[in-house]
């Protein structure tokens, strides 16, 4: 499949996402009929049909956050089957990265019982062939989902432990992430370099989140030490450790020298402020590159974090705007390259 073919593709999608004056319309307007008008006319349309055709059910905002979901997780893996058609090495680099979100949600909401609960979102492996692992609903507990990735050679498997899983989640999913940047990435016999640079900042992007994380819980220096993953990011470990015990404005300038992002002021108080301004900044960069390599590399990258940021930005526009939340204070939390 030609580059061009997949660009054209990708580009029928993004026409129908949610655009930034639709987002502040939900926000304006402040009730559902807004938000279902403009889900039904968007690319999240599919969904909405579907679920009310299945049940009749009467739209509520609960109802609209499971369509959102469900429509963002058919796109990912509509945009795996065309990378991956494209250029298997490189498609599947790409989309492992949601893979691994995915699995961890997966794993999450297993380990609390999920199915007795409404289906939230469901998990389809998107680099492994469907028949390997049952539908969502085939398997109940996360032990065995675990199983069922490593017997079909899932590529993240050796970085499950489903004892420590049970044990320790927090420990388990770190082992995962790390598994994923110090292991499977370094195994790929090649990636273009833009898929590298990415890699390095969603690593680093990680170790930011995981010292503002320890530096909110107040970690101690010893147990600090366990949250850092070293795979050649540019967050080097005394960086780790200065974000989660420096004084004052000391993140914001590890954050400028190191990544070349400016966060805002007061941010450091919040490790999910803080995570987004690192995002938004980086989606920024996103942008401006695909703007100059339209087809390649950066275009896919844009285009992932595109579909994503689309999605989170709608999620939000629907609860600030139910929550009546002033626009200007809403606006402060979406991830945009626009003011």
């Amino acid at each position: 499949m030609e580059a061009e073919y997949v660009t054209a593709r990708l580009a029928a999608i993004k026409s129908r996402l949610v655009s930034p004056q639709e987002l502040m319309k939900v926000l304006e307007v402040g009730d559902l009929k807004p938000a279902l008008e403009l889900i039904e006319s968007s690319v999240y349309a599919r969904e909405m049909e579907e679920i009310i055709r299945r049940g009749g059910l009467r739209p509520t905002p609960a109802l609209m956050e499971r369509v959102i979901n469900e429509g963002l997780a058919r796109l990912k893996r509509r945009f795996a089957e065309l990378v991956i058609d494209m250029d298997s090495t490189v498609g599947r680099a790409l989309v492992m990265r949601w893979e691994l979100e995915e699995l961890k949600s997966a794993i999450r909401y297993l380990m609390r019982d999920g199915f007795s609960q409404d289906r939230r979102f469901s998990f389809t492996p998107m680099v492994v062939e469907p028949k390997n692992i049952p539908a969502w609903g085939g398997y109940k507990t996360a032990t065995e989902l675990i199983t069922l990735m490593k017997k079909a050679g899932h590529p993240l498997a050796p970085g499950l432990d489903a004892a420590l899983f049970a044990k320790n989640p927090l420990d388990a999913e770190l082992g995962l992430e790390r598994y994923f940047f110090t292991k499977y990435l370094r195994s790929l016999s090649y990636l273009p370099w833009q898929i590298g640079e990415y890699y390095r900042d969603q690593l680093d992007m990680a170790n930011v989140n995981n010292a503002m994380l320890a530096r909110v819980a107040s970690v101690g220096p010893m147990e600090l030490r366990e949250f850092y993953i070293d795979g050649g990011g540019l967050i080097r470990r005394e960086d780790f450790e200065t974000l989660a015990f420096g004084q004052g404005d000391t993140p914001h300038k590890v954050i400028k020298e190191r990544l070349g992002a400016k966060p805002r002021r007061g941010s450091e108080n919040s490790a999910t402020l803080f995570y987004m301004e690192l995002r938004r900044a980086f989606y920024v960069k996103y942008r401006r590159h695909s703007l100059k390599e339209p087809v390649g590399p950066w275009g896919l990258i844009f285009f992932m974090e595109e579909l994503s940021a689309n999605a989170s930005n709608l999620h939000l526009a629907l609860s600030f705007g139910l929550s009546h939340t002033p626009m200007g204070d809403a606006a402060e939390h979406f991830i945009r390259a626009w003011q």
